[in-house]
C-alpha cells in the first residue's frame, strides 16, 4: 500500500468512506476522518473495528495537538497525558485476537510451569499492594467488558469468568501469587514500582518490586533496580527525564499515559545486514513499534505504582492510510539525535531515508486528496 501520489479513489478516501459508512454500527456518533485533527487515541476498538493500526493513532493524535517547532529539537521529554481508565486502561484486542495472545501468556504462567520465574518477579513485601491491583484488574474487566468478563459468587468462592472463553478463575487461588492471575487477563506486561526515600534526600526512587514481563524487558536482570536503571540505555534518559520523571511519579495523583514509538527492521535469519535492498523491498521489511504506557497510583498502598506497557507493531506501509500520523512521525525523526535515532531502530542511513521517503509521500498524498 505505498503511495507516491494521489489518483482517482485514494486511500485515505477510501479509508474516510469506510468510517462514514460504519455510522449505525458499533462506533455511532464516533466517526472518524483520517484527513482530520484526532479528538483522542482511545479506545483501542473505535480505531480496530476500522481497520486502522492501533499503533499510528498516538502519532495522529500527536499531530493534532502538536505544532511544528512547538518542542525544543533533540531533548526528550516524557509526554505524559491524564488517562481516563475506563477507555485507555487494559486494552483488550477483539476476542479471536485476545485469545491468540493470551494463549501462550497462560502457558508460561499456569501454576508448575518451568517458564514462570522469567516471566514473573515478586519482593514478597508487596502482596497487599498486588491484591490490590488484582481486584482493580478483575473489577475493571467486568465493569468494562460485560459481554466479556463476569464477577460471580462472593467471599472465598468469588470468581471471575471469561464468558465468550469458557474459562474461569476463584481469586482466592492467586491470594499468594496475585500477579500470576492479572498476568492471565489482560495484554500488557505489569510492573509494579515502589516509591522509596533517596540516600542523598532528594527525589525519591521508585524500585521495580514486581511484575509480569513478556515482551519489554528481561524483568529477572532488572528486579529490584531504580528506574534509571530500567532506561539506562536510553540515551538522554539520564540527562534529561530521569529527575523530572522521578518528581512526576512522586506527585502523581492521577492516572496517566504516554506512547513512544522504534522501528524494526526485518531480517531472515543469517542474512547480511549489508544485502542490498530496493527501496520497495526494505519497507515491506520495516515495522513501526508503539510501547503504549500507564502509570497510575494505588490508593490503598500509596508507596506502590502501577507501570504497564503495551506494545503496538505495524508494517510502516500501513501507516498510509492515516496520514497525519505520517507527517507526525516524519517531523518526529527529523528532531530526534542521532544517538535516539538509532536507539529507535534507525542507525542505517539507508533505513531512514526509505522511511522518510514513505512518510513524507503519504503526507503528500492525502494533502492532494484534501478538498
Amino acid at each position: 500500500r505505498r503511495r507516491r501520489g494521489c489518483g482517482g479513489t485514494c486511500e485515505c478516501s477510501a479509508a474516510n468512506s469506510e468510517v462514514a459508512a460504519s455510522e449505525g454500527g458499533a462506533l455511532e456518533n464516533a466517526q472518524l476522518s483520517v484527513l482530520q485533527p484526532l479528538d483522542s487515541p482511545f479506545p483501542l476498538a473505535r480505531f480496530q473495528e476500522l481497520g486502522l493500526s492501533p499503533a499510528a493513532r498516538f502519532l495522529w493524535w500527536e499531530r493534532t495537538r502538536s505544532q511544528e517547532g512547538r518542542r525544543e529539537p533533540g531533548r526528550l521529554r516524557g509526554g505524559l497525558h491524564a488517562l481516563d481508565l475506563d477507555n485507555g486502561w487494559l486494552e483488550l484486542d477483539a476476542p479471536p485476537a485476545y485469545q491468540e495472545v493470551m494463549g501462550p501468556r497462560r502457558q508460561v504462567l499456569a501454576e508448575g510451569s518451568d517458564q514462570l520465574g522469567f516471566a514473573l518477579v515478586d519482593d514478597g513485601a508487596s502482596r497487599p499492594a498486588q491484591l490490590e491491583l488484582m481486584r482493580f484488574v478483575v473489577e475493571h474487566l467486568a465493569r468494562c467488558h460485560p459481554d466479556r468478563f463476569a464477577l460471580t459468587g462472593s467471599g472465598g468462592d468469588e470468581r471471575l469468568k471469561s464468558l465468550q472463553e469458557g474459562l474461569s478463575w476463584r481469586l482466592a487461588d492467586f491470594e499468594s501469587c496475585p500477579l500470576r492471575l492479572v498476568g492471565q487477563l489482560v495484554q500488557e506486561d505489569i510492573c509494579i514500582m515502589q516509591e522509596v526515600p533517596s540516600d542523598s534526600g532528594s527525589t525519591p526512587r521508585h524500585l521495580f518490586v514486581a511484575g509480569v514481563v513478556m515482551e519489554s524487558f528481561d524483568p529477572v536482570s532488572k528486579h529490584m533496580l531504580p528506574m534509571l536503571e530500567l532506561h539506562g540505555p536510553v540515551p538522554g534518559y539520564a540527562t534529561d527525564l530521569h529527575e523530572a520523571m522521578g518528581r512526576v511519579f512522586q506527585s502523581l495523583r492521577k492516572p496517566a499515559w504516554r506512547a513512544n514509538f522504534g522501528v524494526m527492521e526485518f531480517r531472515y535469519e543469517g542474512e547480511d545486514m549489508e544485502t542490498i535492498l530496493s527501496d520497495g523491498e526494505l519497507l515491506e521489511r520495516i515495522y513501526l513499534k508503539v510501547e503504549y504506557e500507564t502509570l497510575r497510583r494505588l490508593p490503598e498502598h500509596p508507596d506502590y505504582m502501577v507501570f504497564t506497557i503495551r506494545r503496538h507493531d505495524a508494517p510502516m506501509s500501513d501507516l498510509a492510510l492515516t496520514p497525519l500520523a505520517c507527517a507526525a512521525l516524519a517531523h518526529a525523526i527529523r528532531n530526534l539525535p542521532v544517538a535516539l535515532l538509532a536507539y529507535r531502530g534507525l542507525s542505517r542511513p539507508e533505513t531512514a531515508r526509505v522511511v522518510l521517503s514513505f512518510l513524507d509521500g503519504a503526507a503528500v498524498a492525502a494533502a492532494a486528496c484534501e478538498p
